[in-house]
């Protein structure tokens, strides 16, 4: 119970000392997207999501490598080719009302589609157990998930920060009503 009451008060909208101390480096950031043109925001936000996608074609080509070079067995390759996809599915979910979302599919569609489904249809160089290689694999897989997670998410605060940015003061606005109650601002 004390945690959740420090938590409220470090994080209140009006009088926390963590916005406080964000508020010059926020008010900063919306300056810098009212300067921007409107178009801006989801350029960047396809950027982001071009940069996320390659982190993803970057894990996807590692593991089709894994199998050709036989360090990594089928059973790896799936599980590991799964995990992979959870960034896809948030990201999905986060972008549904934009047309980044298709983009973000496809492009992970041609990227399993070419580096793990095309190498898998060639034999190994030598054949290994299904599990194998799992372990050694799961440092590229964890960063490139995190990597892809960040670049997603970003891309929907670019894809909406101008507007906000131009309608003025959305970072007072924007707040956790589950944790510091509701917003008076707002």
């Amino acid at each position: 119970m004390a945690t959740f009451l420090l938590w409220k008060k470090m994080y209140n909208p009006q009088t926390g000392p963590i916005n406080a101390a964000l508020s010059p480096v926020v008010s900063s950031i919306q300056s810098l997207f009212q300067w921007l043109p409107p178009v801006a925001g989801p350029i960047l936000a396809l950027a982001a999501v071009f940069f996320g996608l390659i982190a993803l074609g970057f894990l996807h080509r590692k593991l089709g490598r894994a199998w050709l070079d036989p360090e990594a067995g089928r059973g790896a390759l799936l599980a590991l080719g799964l995990l992979s996809l959870f960034p896809v599915v948030m990201g999905f979910r986060w972008m549904q009302d934009t047309w980044l979302a298709p983009l973000w599919l496809v492009g992970t569609v041609v990227s399993v589609g070419w580096f793990i489904v095309r190498p898998m249809r060639q034999k190994p160089f030598r054949p290994v157990s299904a599990g194998f290689g799992l372990m050694r694999l799961v440092l590229p897989l964890s960063g490139a998930v995190v990597a892809a997670l960040l670049l997603g998410g970003l891309s929907m605060v670019a894809w909406r920060l101008p507007l906000m940015a131009a309608s003025g003061g959305w970072h007072r606005r924007i707040g956790w009503p589950i944790i510091t109650g509701p917003n008076p601002q707002s």
